[in-house]
């Protein structure tokens, strides 16, 4: 698979020279440029710009410029850009709560952990505002997503920033004088606080920049449907599961929920048939399979010929630990946990809970044993998740990933009791339950911490 750094720096040329942005004759940065901007290799950067040439956008020779060469009118330019955004206008809507709820925490904290070295890049690309080279959302941002070391983090960041299509060009294009002041000025600013050393400067001055650019976007999306009806609607997905079937990793979740979240089925149970299963999904039979495997490895599930395959007790550490696929699994646990602890105030803040919904979870939680900690947690965070305006692709996502690791946790954590969540929710105590959530996710978060040193 092809490197996300690669396909970031493809699709962000294709689209400038389809939106017009970049014309016939531009000149495009050098490679050197670009190693600093998306932090990549030379190669990396030289295998997407001969991609860019091969499929006719630009020409590339050794020691001279990189050109574009692609012919297009600025009709079509303009019809091209309104086109894209108009087919993501809902998208776009959703995704500005996502970035309320967990980038803005995300950003923060991200931002408190910059080195020397990461402020003095910053400030070099700030400082570059006013010579017309404008990637300092993109770059400062990026900056603060590396810093949490979080690969999930920094896949939803770049996925985000793919589908937006960096709309710094809109403010370029279509923005007018008063706004590319303002930008010129957040720039200065930029530079002034990396001179500081003032992360919490840099963090406030950086989000009015993302606000500038929003504002920009929700100004031009119904502007462009003025001239254009709104295609279909695209919807924002984010690649979890970067390199393994996406199909696959779903399936073994909602497996894993059936199993020990709704507990249709018990240790001993036999599953039904993999035909049965790849009809139920809307899956094929090789992909029931996979799924299968992928079960038995985390110890969920075993198979054994003429019995079928039978739900196990999460009692024991999966004998396929040191799998890959499972060391992933355990990857993604540790990061979504991460991302949960980091963003839970805001989480939590926001949500919009039902009083029938907490009825049914604090239920949910009643027929748990009180050792059933991670079990409890996922129960909760799924009304959580759940509740939250414009969230659900993502924290769909977020649950998946909940799901899977949950085998590598059950049965062996000492998780605080059960009981005061329920209790909390019974009592219509919101602080307390939400006190209680946060300290059983602590703690899981230190188990998984502790299940990745092993």
């Amino acid at each position: 698979m092809r490197s996300v750094r690669y396909s970031l720096i493809y699709k962000f040329f294709a689209a400038q020279i389809r939106f017009g942005y970049y014309k016939t004759g531009d000149c495009l940065p050098s490679i050197e440029e670009l190693t600093k901007i998306y932090h990549a290799s030379s190669r990396t950067v030289h295998s997407a710009y001969t991609q860019l040439q091969q499929d006719g956008y630009i020409s590339l020779s050794a020691g001279r410029r990189t050109t574009v060469v692609y012919q297009i009118t600025e009709e079509e330019c303009i019809r091209n850009c309104r086109t894209y955004y108009l087919a993501r206008r809902d998208a776009v809507q959703s995704l500005r709560e996502t970035l309320q709820v967990l980038f803005t925490p995300l950003m923060r904290e991200g931002c408190r952990r910059l080195g020397p070295p990461e402020m003095r890049h910053i400030k070099e690309m700030a400082a570059k505002l006013g010579h017309g080279d404008f990637y300092v959302s993109f770059f400062c941002g990026r900056a603060m997503f590396l810093a949490l070391k979080n690969r999930l983090a920094l896949y939803l960041f770049n996925d985000v920033v793919s589908f937006y299509q960096f709309p710094h060009t809109l403010l370029r294009r279509w923005g007018d004088t008063v706004d590319k002041q303002r930008l010129q000025a957040l720039s200065e600013s930029l530079v002034a606080a990396c001179d500081r050393q003032d992360r919490e400067g840099l963090f406030r001055i950086y989000m009015e920049v993302q606000g500038l650019m929003d504002q920009i976007l929700c100004l031009y999306i119904p502007h462009a449907g003025k001239f254009i009806s709104a295609p279909e609607q695209i919807p924002f997905e984010w690649k979890v599961y970067r390199d393994h079937p996406q199909l696959c990793y779903s399936v073994a979740a909602q497996m894993i929920n059936r199993i020990f979240v709704e507990r249709e089925y018990r240790p001993g149970d036999t599953l039904p048939f993999y035909g049965e299963l790849a009809e139920h999904y809307g899956a094929s039979f090789s992909t029931i399979r996979r799924t299968m495997d992928l079960l038995e490895k985390l110890g969920v599930v075993a198979t054994s010929r003429g019995a079928g395959t039978r739900v196990t007790e999460m009692t024991r550490v999966p004998d396929h630990v040191q799998d890959r696929s499972v060391q992933g699994i355990l990857k993604a646990l540790q990061e979504v946990l991460q991302i949960l602890c980091i963003s839970f105030n805001t989480i939590v803040e926001r949500v919009a809970l039902q009083t029938e919904e907490l009825d049914v979870c604090a239920a949910r939680l009643n027929q748990l044993d009180d050792t059933e900690g991670p079990t409890a947690f996922l129960t909760c965070m799924r009304y959580l998740l759940h509740g939250q305006a414009g969230f659900q692709g993502i924290g769909d996502k977020l649950y998946e990933a909940l799901l899977l690791g949950l085998p590598l946790l059950g049965g062996r954590t000492d998780a605080p009791a059960v009981r005061p969540l329920a209790r909390s929710l019974e009592a219509g105590d919101a602080p307390a339950f939400y006190a209680a959530l946060k300290e059983l996710m602590l703690h899981l978060s230190q188990t998984a911490d502790s299940l990745m040193a092993l």
